[in-house]
């Protein structure tokens, strides 16, 4: 069967094919003096062409050509890729992802291409990673450093629910959507995670020193964003992040943006929104472990509020959407999902992954929500699924 990317690539292809100039122009900095000596003749930054994409009309026509040349499996495939798609969305926001999956994969493909340079860029706190290594036990302040690329699925899905709101709030008059459009509106093309060891503010402060040097070093990146959530357990001190502040202004003439906010659920960790070039933004994520453990099922819920079917879980998303249509029951919710995070932010983040995978998340009111909905019945769904795809 026809993969998701292969398709996504055979409609990039096909609908922006000469139309964006090749990159030129290797990186003329030096690497960072935290990174020894990295070979970077193979990168390039793109250049800042941007190709609109409006109308139906011109994803009718792509898809027309494209069918025509796939065999008759791939076109099932691609059917089915819509189907899928179809099921997790309204008909409005469906309507645009369709619209809107040939520029996604277009704004995938430029943000790989910095793939490379933000991942080089990252290397500045490969020193703080504990590996765990027996032989070395110096304490590091961090535990795991991951990095994903967005993919165009998720681009074109996060998107359409956005355009679909404008295209409401305009009485159904169409947006119009471009490269630089979804770039401006999407933070996270780009992530990092780096997660704590204990949880500490003091830890935090170790990763924002690190970056404040490589930017004061003259080769770290220009920050757009701090974003610090959270109520009375944030991890990012004030001091610091006027530090940081202090530190991108020397460098670039430009002060970030400081967003200090008290999320409805209660999530608590620090986003450090940074630019790699070429219109795209990267996000950097700051929280402990315990943290990133409800955050996963948060995400999900996240999705089923959103009118999102979740695969394998057919009564939760039924619960989910009954949730989001009664403010009383999406307020007991969030109060519930504030309880997960106090816990896991209090308590969860100081414990090793061996003590953590042993903690059950706090139960749910059946009174009031179906059992479905408890974060260990999810958290059990999901292990699961795990375990019949590793099959």
């Amino acid at each position: 069967m026809l993969e998701l990317q292969d398709l996504y690539s055979k409609f990039s292809n096909i609908s922006f094919k000469n139309r964006l100039k090749p990159s030129c122009n290797a990186l003329s900095t030096p690497p960072s003096p935290f990174l020894g000596k990295i070979n970077t003749s193979n990168l390039a930054p793109l250049s800042a062409d941007t190709v609109s994409f409006t109308g139906k009309g011109q994803l009718q026509k792509i898809a027309s050509s494209t069918a025509e040349s796939l065999s008759a499996k791939a076109s099932e495939a691609a059917n089915e890729i819509f189907d899928n798609a179809s099921k997790g969305m309204n008909h409005r926001a469906y309507g645009v992802y369709r619209e809107l999956i040939p520029i996604a994969g277009e704004v995938n493909r430029q943000a790989k291409k910095l793939q490379n340079s933000f991942e080089i860029t990252m290397c500045i706190f490969d020193s703080l990673v504990d590996e765990g290594s027996k032989s070395c036990k110096k304490y590091k302040p961090l535990v795991k450093k991951t990095i994903r690329a967005k993919s165009p699925q998720s681009i074109a899905k996060k998107m359409s629910v956005k355009v679909a709101e404008l295209q409401k709030k305009n009485n159904g008059y169409n947006v119009p959507v471009s490269e630089a459009f979804i770039k401006s509106e999407l933070h996270d093309l780009l992530g990092a995670r780096l997660i704590l060891a204990n949880g500490t503010r003091a830890e935090t402060n170790s990763v924002v020193n690190r970056l404040i040097e490589s930017i004061e070093s003259g080769h770290g990146p220009k920050v757009k964003f701090i974003k610090n959530y959270g109520a009375g357990h944030k991890y990012l001190t004030a001091s610091k992040s006027d530090a940081l502040e202090l530190a991108s202004y020397k460098a670039y003439g430009h002060y970030p943006e400081v967003i200090s906010k008290k999320k409805t659920s209660g999530y608590t960790a620090t986003h450090i929104i940074i630019d790699v070039g070429n219109g795209v933004d990267a996000e950097i994520q700051i929280l402990g472990r315990g943290v990133e453990k409800v955050k996963e099922i948060d995400d999900i819920c996240y999705k089923g509020l959103q009118g999102k079917a979740l695969s394998g879980m057919p009564d939760v998303s039924k619960a989910l959407k009954a949730v989001s249509r009664d403010p009383e029951l999406k307020r007991e919710f969030d109060k519930y999902i504030t309880s997960a995070y106090e816990l896991a932010r209090t308590e969860w983040d100081k414990m090793p992954d061996e003590e953590l995978v042993k903690q059950k998340f706090p139960k749910i009111d059946t009174d009031i929500f179906p059992s479905c909905l408890d974060f260990n019945n999810i958290a059990a769904l999901l292990e699961e699924k795990s375990l019949k795809k590793h099959k």
